[in-house]
C-alpha cells in the first residue's frame, strides 16, 4: 500500500488492543483479570474457549445478561456456553432499553449451570469473584452492559 515500514512498525507498536475484547486489565491475589463485550452466546463461546486453551488452572467468568428479551431467547444457549467456565458467576440482567415483560431473571440460566451462582448486584458479584482469587486463576467479566465495572472493583 506504500506505507513506510517505519511508520508500519511504529503504528502496531502503539497498539494497544481492542477495547473489551479479553481485554487484560490486571491481576488480583495472583488472577489475572479480564474484561470482553461477549454478551451473545456464540461470543461468549469463542471468549471461554478461547481462555480454555491458555492452561489457566480454574476459570471464573461473571457474565451479566444484556437485555430481557435476549436472555429469554438465548436461555437454552447461555446455559449451555457457561457450563465451559469452572465456576459461573451471574449478575442481575442489563436491561438496555427494555422492562421486564417476559418473566425472566439471570437466576434462570443459573438454574441450568452446575454450581453457577447468581449473585445479583455488581457489589455481591465482585465480592464472589474475590473468593475464588488465586495463582492460575483466570477471572473473566463478560456483558456488553456494565459488568466491566465488577473487574474495575476487583482491582480497586
Amino acid at each position: 500500500y506504500g506505507m513506510p515500514f517505519d511508520a508500519v512498525r511504529n503504528g502496531i507498536s502503539s497498539f494497544t488492543g481492542i477495547q473489551r475484547r479479553f481485554q487484560k486489565l490486571g491481576t488480583y491475589k495472583g488472577a489475572l483479570v479480564v474484561d470482553d463485550y461477549a454478551h451473545h452466546p456464540d461470543e461468549l463461546r469463542a471468549t471461554l474457549l478461547t481462555a480454555r486453551s491458555l492452561g489457566y488452572n480454574k476459570i471464573v467468568c461473571c457474565f451479566q445478561p444484556h437485555t430481557y428479551s435476549r436472555t429469554k431467547a438465548f436461555l437454552n444457549e447461555f446455559i449451555d456456553v457457561l457450563k465451559l467456565a469452572d465456576v459461573a458467576v451471574l449478575t442481575d440482567i442489563y436491561s438496555a432499553r427494555e422492562t421486564n415483560v417476559y418473566g425472566i431473571s439471570s437466576r434462570d440460566i443459573a438454574k441450568g449451570v452446575p454450581g453457577a451462582i447468581y449473585a445479583g448486584s455488581l457489589e455481591e458479584s465482585a465480592g464472589v469473584l474475590g473468593k475464588y482469587a488465586d495463582d492460575g486463576v483466570l477471572i473473566l467479566t463478560c456483558g456488553a452492559g456494565t459488568v466491566n465495572k465488577v473487574a474495575k472493583m476487583l482491582l480497586k
